[in-house]
């Protein structure tokens, strides 16, 4: 039998549930480029306040929520990133898939998800705009957040193609 650190019980449950909160703690560090401007440094939570023009207390919240996920962690009264955000949430890193909060965290996924119980209910999407709508703004995000995981996976493909030739 193979050992996991997947919780059991009652504590799959909580995380599953608490799982849109680590979303938006997530998405909301990617949008103020906290993980961008953390990088490769040990800063104050007041310090990271003034790099990213917000009040130090709610950095100092986001920057504690961050360290329960594992996304940073404390010594004393400064924070850094985890090997985890240093390689994948750092903008401009290789292995970078921060873009895809724009994707993922997009209102319009937010909102449509809200209102799931009511499509299932009605057999289908109940948003005015949705997929299937002429012009969907969505469209427009997914194309701009997908390109630097495409750009990646190309470039981390390429070893193994090698050179492409036309």
């Amino acid at each position: 039998m193979t050992q996991t650190n997947t919780p059991q019980g009652p504590a799959a449950i909580f995380q599953m549930l608490n799982a849109a909160q680590v979303s938006a703690i997530l998405c909301s560090a990617i949008d103020l480029k906290l993980f961008a401007n953390l990088t490769g440094c040990s800063e104050t939570a007041d310090a990271v306040a003034k790099k990213i023009s917000c009040p130090a207390r709610t950095t100092r919240i986001l920057l504690d929520a961050l360290g329960v996920v594992g996304l940073v962690s404390k010594s004393g009264d400064k924070y850094q990133l985890s090997q985890l955000a240093e390689e994948h949430l750092v903008p401009g890193k290789q292995m970078y898939v921060g873009d895809m909060s724009g994707i993922l965290g997009h209102p319009n996924m937010w909102n449509g998800l809200s209102h799931l119980t009511e499509a299932v209910r009605s057999g289908g999407s109940v948003m005015q705009e949705h997929a299937e709508t002429p012009s969907y703004s969505f469209w427009t995000a997914f194309a701009q957040s997908s390109g630097s995981m495409a750009m990646g996976a190309s470039e981390r493909a390429r070893p193994a193609t090698g050179p492409l030739s036309v």
